[in-house]
């Protein structure tokens, strides 16, 4: 299996850890940890063949879901936020297709 396939697998989790170099999080370190959108990109390409996503920007916005979930930020602000900075294309450039 290649690498881009064994890394598919992977969950979206495991994928922003790797992506954040870090091991473990927990709440005290997730605090601090944001990721930047270069990566929720790269990830959301790795993962949407898994995903129910449609579109890239839908992949996205379902990687920053779970970075939400693990207490993580997004280009350093809440995921809600960024999330809604892409429905209203402030990222179209970042996650054109």
């Amino acid at each position: 299996m290649s690498s881009e396939g064994k890394k598919a697998t992977e969950s979206t989790a495991m994928l922003i850890k790797r992506e954040l170099n870090v091991e473990k999080i927990t709440p005290d370190i997730a605090q601090s940890l944001s990721i930047s959108m270069e990566s929720v990109k790269k990830i959301a390409e790795i993962k949407k063949e898994q995903m129910l996503a449609i579109s890239l920007k839908k992949a996205a916005k379902e990687v920053i879901g779970t970075c939400k979930s693990m207490g993580i930020r997004v280009e350093n602000r809440d995921p809600v936020e960024v999330q809604r900075e892409i429905d209203e294309g402030k990222y179209d450039d970042i996650l054109a297709e």
